[in-house]
């Protein structure tokens, strides 16, 4: 629910099918929760978001997310050792 809050949060409909939703253009379609979810900066709303994407995964699919982890964290020392040589 969060993740979706978010990234309507990106969103300012003027016009169209959900402007009902937003009274004509006067407020955003995720409100309160999804502004406090993105913050004031944009790029760092993604981050956020792709935070809370993750965390998501994992209570899904804690198999899965614990493979993907441990193979990242290889790829990160990989890349690091070889930019530090």
């Amino acid at each position: 629910m969060a993740l979706v809050l978010g990234i309507m949060a990106y969103f300012q409909p003027g016009g169209g099918r959900l402007t009902g939703f937003t009274l004509d253009g006067e407020v955003s379609l995720e409100g309160k929760a999804g502004h406090a979810i993105i913050g004031p900066v944009g790029w760092l709303g993604v981050l956020r978001l792709m935070v809370v994407a993750m965390a998501g995964a994992a209570l899904v699919f804690p198999r899965l997310s614990t493979e993907v982890s441990r193979r990242f964290g290889r790829m990160t020392i990989r890349a690091s050792s070889s930019l530090a040589t």
